[in-house]
């Protein structure tokens, strides 16, 4: 075996089995008996395509051989040995497009975790989704048509199956929704809309909460939440006047002074609390991604420069070593990784005949790695290892239109 077999394997086939390799042993807590079977499947699915199943096999083989992965064994098997792991939950992600359609799915696998939800009327342009108190999920999406729908899962999480319900109250599209959880436990949506407003929601009672929250001028397209190091939620906005302001959702009180910076319209922002602050992620049409403390309202550091058109989509995650990473997609076709630290790039560019990236999302895995989702005007998904520089598997293309949004939670439920 060895290189005669590699050089047959197409190009990046070694380096895509690999992190498909780690991702599926992490989750398995090592247990190598039993993911090789689930990583040979993997491989032949999303890696070696029409691939032979001694390609695969020999593919996995060498793949599992590596020293860093028989390191990776060994200290997942002294972690579970000692009781210190708790097993990964499996991850869910929901896309949201202008075919109508809000759809489920593993990022892990590329596959869909039931048919398409529907009911929203017109384009849905936004999505969020988390684990509930109850130990299931709710996702939350928003469209063209001004309401908001409240899906649930008929069943133990990840169900393919949801039911879905109305709420009603913006007079103009709704750009965006967030959910987040107040430090009395109570999950709470927030959205913003082209009527100007913020609106503030219980999703689980179905109602609204509080009064529209006022103060942009002009279309609300971003919002975000966040919690605070003593509990308590905060909720973030970004407008076509190009600020950014602050709230708390449970009293509908503006916190602190605006934030003032960009130049242009705020087409997104995103929100994320690590040992020392809350950071804020902003993009829009001036092409650049700032950073933000919402609680002293500095700019953290100059812009983040690189994209060459429309920042279209920020997102963060704080790492398992607590390090802060932001990730941006826009008009330029391109997705950036940023260490919020130093503001530097992670990694070079990611771009794919996708076209315009409209939606990306981030999620935190082992070993201070992060994984990211992105969505394209063409209707396709992908999931990337920013650090690695590549893509995990092939294109994901369920919607027929574009994938306007993307969120991505753990499930309640282990597999």
């Amino acid at each position: 075996m060895g290189n005669i077999e590699i050089d047959v394997w197409p190009p990046g086939a070694f380096q895509k089995a690999t992190l498909v390799a780690r991702t599926v042993l992490t989750t398995t807590s090592g247990d190598l008996s039993g993911a090789r079977l689930e990583i040979s499947s993997l491989v032949a699915s999303q890696v070696l395509v029409g691939g032979s199943r001694k390609d695969v096999s020999n593919l996995v083989t060498q793949v599992l051989d590596q020293p860093e992965v028989l390191k990776l064994v060994r200290q997942l098997a002294e972690q579970r040995k000692a009781g210190t792991l708790v097993r990964q939950r499996r991850l869910v992600a929901v896309s949201g497009s202008h075919d109508h359609t809000v759809r489920v799915w593993d990022p892990l696998t590329g596959q869909p975790i039931g048919g398409a939800l529907t009911g929203h009327q017109a384009e849905v342009m936004c999505v969020a989704v988390a684990a509930t108190r109850a130990g299931s999920l709710v996702a939350v999406s928003g469209g063209v048509d001004c309401t908001l729908r409240v899906w649930r899962p008929m069943g133990a999480p990840p169900s393919g199956r949801w039911t879905s319900s109305e709420l009603t109250g913006h007079t103009d599209r709704v750009w965006s929704v967030a959910l987040g959880t107040t430090s009395g436990g109570q999950l709470l949506a927030v959205s913003g809309s082209a009527d100007g407003t913020v609106r503030v929601w219980d999703p689980l009672a179905l109602r609204a909460v509080g009064r529209p929250l006022r103060g942009h001028q002009g279309p609300v397209q971003a919002v975000a939440t966040a919690t605070k190091r003593n509990g308590e939620l905060v909720a973030i906005s970004g407008g076509h006047d190009g600020t950014i302001r602050v709230w708390d959702p449970v009293s509908g009180r503006q916190l602190g002074s605006t934030l003032r910076g960009h130049q242009d319209w705020i087409l997104s922002v995103a929100a994320v609390t690590s040992a020392q602050r809350i950071v804020v992620a902003s993009g829009g049409v001036d092409r650049s991604v700032r950073l933000w403390d919402p609680i002293t309202a500095r700019q953290l550091g100059g812009p983040l420069l690189g994209h060459d058109d429309w920042v279209r989509s920020v997102a963060a995650c704080t790492t398992s070593r607590e390090r802060v990473v932001v990730v941006s997609g826009g008009d330029d076709g391109t997705i950036r990784a940023w260490d919020s630290a130093t503001g530097k790039d992670i990694g070079r560019p990611l771009k794919s005949p996708g076209g315009v990236v409209a939606a990306v999302s981030a999620f935190p895995s082992q070993d201070g790695k992060f994984i990211a989702l992105s969505g394209y005007f063409d209707g396709t998904l992908r999931v990337w290892d920013p650090i690695a520089g590549a893509s995990f598997g092939p294109p994901i293309t369920d919607h027929a239109s574009m994938v306007r949004s993307l969120a991505i939670t753990a499930s309640p439920s282990t597999h």
